[in-house]
């Protein structure tokens, strides 16, 4: 089912694309949505069972970002 549309998948890239491209340094970043989410910041509304698979999610998301291209 690798053709579902997942509109997650493609608002998580846009954001860290752009991110990155604002200079934002993406394993920063990561490390502070890690702690937010294990903390239970605000925006968390996940459970214990699932905060390891979310933060797993960013990582391979921050690992598939295409590369820039320099023009």
């Amino acid at each position: 089912m690798e053709n579902e549309f997942d509109g997650n998948k493609q608002l998580l890239l846009a954001v860290l694309w752009e991110a990155r491209e604002r200079g934002i340094d993406l394993s920063v970043l990561s490390e502070d949505v890690s702690s937010g989410i294990m903390g239970n910041k605000i925006y968390t509304y996940v459970g214990g069972a699932y905060k390891t698979k979310v933060l797993n999610a960013l990582e391979i998301a921050i690992q598939d970002l295409p590369p820039r291209s320099e023009s």
